[in-house]
């Protein structure tokens, strides 16, 4: 039996770039998402039961806008900071006093760089090859096998900064490449429902307390995963790291 999960890990990760946020700069719950690699809606949540102790007003929503009760409190600290007010009066100007968020990322991977465990932990890649595939309308459609093989011998290719990548195929792309690990990537097959499977692969590697970041823009699976403080990352940024050739005619 596995380790326990930590879901603790995703709150410590989204209350230390909090804390890393400079004084009279804001950034959005979706701009710490990006960061932290987790959903908004974690992010919210975190901030909503855990910010306390941090600079809270210093996150807002893309509107740089908070809820009346929460507005009012973020009134005094956003006037000692220098941070303006919207015209609307709702929340303060985002765009003008926006952190810059790639400094603020060079900040946080230094700060989290020992939180994730011991030298065993590894970043891993769980790619939803039906939800990357299906993400271009390149006529993949005509061809699922062909489609998975072509996205599995990108990976193979380029695996990106991961040390593993985990390429969980459904249907009938399940023909196109046989259960194996080559080089960095090992393919698996899902028995019956691919989100199931991911599901489950991903509890596996949480509870071994790895990095786990899952490829894919599916909602639902999305947040079936966001308990056990898996990070995600959009179809187009896999596709965009690796060389992934359109169909033959």
């Amino acid at each position: 039996m596995g380790k326990t999960p930590d879901p603790e890990l995703t709150i410590e990760r989204v209350l230390t770039a909090v804390e890393l946020i400079p004084p009279g700069r804001v950034v959005s719950y979706g701009d710490l998402a990006e960061l932290v690699g987790t959903s908004a809606r974690r992010v919210g949540r975190v901030m909503a039961t855990h910010g306390a102790g941090v600079p809270w007003w210093r996150v807002t929503n893309a509107a740089g806008a908070y809820p009346p009760e929460l507005l009012e409190r973020a009134f005094p600290h956003w006037a000692e900071e220098g941070i303006l007010l919207a015209p609307s009066g709702r929340g303060c100007r985002i765009a003008t006093y926006r952190a810059d968020l790639p400094a603020l990322a060079e900040a946080y991977a230094a700060a989290v760089a020992d939180l994730d465990g011991g030298p065993d932990t590894e970043d891993v890649l769980v790619v939803d090859a039906a939800n990357v595939i299906g993400s271009v309308p390149d006529g993949w459609w005509r061809d699922r096998p062909g489609a998975a093989a072509r996205l599995h011998d990108a990976l193979v290719a380029a695996p990106g900064d991961h040390d593993r990548v985990l390429l969980v195929l459904e249907g009938r792309a399940r023909s196109g490449v046989p259960e194996t690990v080559q080089g960095a990537v090992q393919t698996v097959h899902a028995p019956g429902s691919g989100d199931d499977e991911i599901v489950r692969r991903c509890r596996e590697l949480a509870e071994d307390r790895h990095r786990v970041t899952l490829a894919t823009a599916d909602r639902g699976l999305i947040a079936r995963v966001d308990p056990l403080g898996v990070r995600i990352t959009a179809p187009r940024r896999v596709r965009q790291g690796v060389q992934l050739n359109p169909p033959k005619d």
